[in-house]
C-alpha cells in the first residue's frame, strides 16, 4: 500500500571484508564440460586398451607381440585418466580403480614383453601345445618349456 510517504529500504548486505579461504582446503575450480569429457574419454580409452591387451596376450605369436604395446598405451591412458579424474573431482573409488589399473597395466606390459622377448622359446612352446593331442603330451610340452627357461636362467644364477 502506498500512503504517500517515502519508504526506506534497509540494506541487508553488510559491507565487510570478503570471506577468508581456508588454507588447509585446496581450491577447486568447477570443471568445464570439455574437461569432464576429456577425463571420461581417457578413462574409456584405458578400459578399452587394458581389455584389448589382455585379449591379445592370449593370442599366438606374432599377434601376441601387440600385447605389450597396447598394455603400455593402457599405462599412459590410466595415468592421464587418473590425473584428470583428480582434477575433476571424480569419486574416490574410481580414482583408486585407476591407480590399481596402472599397476595391472605395468605387470601386463612386463609379462607380455618377456614372452615376446623370448620369441623362439615361446613359438616352440605354442607349436608344441597346438600339436598336442593328449593331456600327457601337453604336460610334456609344459615340462620342456620350463626346462628351457631354467637352462636359459642358469647363467644368471650364482
Amino acid at each position: 500500500m502506498d500512503d504517500g510517504q517515502p519508504q526506506h529500504q534497509e540494506s541487508t548486505r553488510t559491507h565487510g571484508p570478503p570471506p577468508q579461504r581456508d588454507p588447509n582446503r585446496p581450491h577447486r575450480h568447477k570443471p568445464t564440460d570439455d574437461e569432464l569429457k576429456s577425463a571420461r574419454t581417457f578413462i574409456r580409452l584405458f578400459a578399452f586398451s587394458i581389455i584389448l591387451a589382455l585379449l591379445t596376450s592370449y593370442l599366438e605369436l606374432p599377434w601376441k607381440a601387440a600385447a605389450p604395446v597396447i598394455a603400455a598405451a593402457a599405462v599412459v591412458f590410466s595415468i592421464i585418466g587418473l590425473v584428470k579424474s583428480v582434477r575433476c573431482g571424480f569419486p574416490r573409488l574410481l580414482r583408486v580403480g585407476l591407480a590399481l589399473g596402472i599397476g595391472v597395466s605395468l605387470v601386463l606390459t612386463i609379462s607380455s614383453a618377456a614372452l615376446v622377448a623370448l620369441w623362439p622359446i615361446t613359438a616352440e612352446y605354442e607349436t608344441c601345445m597346438s600339436q598336442a593331442l593328449t593331456v600327457s603330451a601337453e604336460v610334456e610340452c609344459q615340462q620342456d618349456y620350463e626346462k628351457t627357461l631354467e637352462e636359459l636362467s642358469e647363467p644368471l644364477t650364482p
